[in-house]
């Protein structure tokens, strides 16, 4: 729920502790871990990493750590990338995707076709893989690797 709640824009602190919001710093959270391959994203010990340079995300972009192999060697196991949910997902874009009501989720590269969306790995040993638009409940655009 903290998750879906940071994905919207809410002020977790002001929320749960009723601290008063402060100006927008130049930090952003480090939220979850999201698979690189299949699987669901879980939340970690929160933190903050600085914003990438040049970020214009109003506020709302967000760090998550990759975990597993299968968009390597663009995205390797353990690095942070940088998510803008402000930004709009386009064909080929590396995404968060999370789909169905088990909440599976990975980082992939996105293709888009009418009904669905096709989700590659940058590493081949990993099939693409198959999901329904209908079924996905994010998607957020991948905007900075950190390395």
């Amino acid at each position: 729920m903290k998750f879906r709640l940071r994905e919207l824009g809410a002020d977790i602190d002001w929320i749960m502790e009723g601290k008063k919001p402060t100006a927008i710093s130049n930090m952003r959270p480090v939220y979850a871990a999201v698979p690189a391959g299949i699987g669901r994203m879980y939340e970690m010990p929160f933190t903050y990493e600085e914003a990438p340079p040049g970020v214009d995300d109003e506020g709302k972009g967000y760090w998550l750590r990759v975990k597993g192999d299968s968009m390597h060697p663009a995205i390797r196991d353990g690095q942070l990338v940088f998510v803008n949910p402000t930004r709009e997902v386009r064909d080929n874009d590396f995404a968060v995707i999370i789909w169905d009501e088990h909440e599976e989720g990975a980082i992939k590269q996105v293709h888009f076709t009418t009904d669905e969306l096709i989700l590659s790995s940058v590493n081949q040993l990993h099939p693409p893989m198959i999901v329904q638009r209908k079924s996905v409940s994010l998607i957020a655009r991948v905007c900075y690797v950190k390395l």
